[in-house]
């Protein structure tokens, strides 16, 4: 059957398939032509990445009294948004990442983002005793200057620019 867009042939999806080693079965022809999320792939940023290292990695840290907040953000569009809240624990040397928001597509504009990251701030640091709001010492993205641009003028978040050395 063809169960591939109504435009293409039998004849056409078969030399896709035949094009792609290791065919339907493939992670490559599951992720670019069936549209499924594959974890743990070669095609994974990090694939070593397994759950077996995640149970090691995500664990609660206690959070010290006094510490740097940073909130960093990576644009995409096709691609997904990042934007992981963190602080840096200066007794242990150790970055703590709290949480994360992921946004994908034309619902992610920089009003719903820059609402979703103000909203994600307070959350995390607002002191629950004396509700005073301490801001992140430092906001960085990724060099999409016209999202930070509009972070600052329209949204009063002012992130900075990361250095792209190569």
């Amino acid at each position: 059957n063809n169960d591939f867009k109504p435009r293409l042939t039998m004849e056409i999806a078969d030399g896709i398939i035949a094009a792609i080693p290791g065919g339907v079965d493939s992670d490559a022809f599951r992720c670019e032509y069936l549209c499924k999320r594959i974890g743990n792939s070669d095609g994974s940023v990090l694939p070593e990445f397994t759950d077996e290292v995640q149970q090691d990695c995500i664990v609660e840290w206690p959070r010290p009294i006094f510490f740097d907040r940073y909130t960093a953000m990576d644009i995409g569009f096709v691609d997904l948004n990042f934007v992981i809240f963190a602080y840096w624990d200066f007794d242990n040397s150790v970055l703590v990442i709290e949480d994360e928001l992921v946004t994908h597509g034309p619902s992610s504009t920089t009003k719903t983002l820059a609402d979703d990251i103000k909203k994600k701030e307070k959350e995390l640091w607002t002191n629950r005793i004396t509700r005073e709001f301490q801001a992140p010492y430092m906001r960085v993205s990724d060099n999409n200057l016209i999202v930070i641009n509009d972070m600052a003028m329209d949204h009063g978040l002012y992130f900075q620019a990361t250095e792209k050395h190569d």
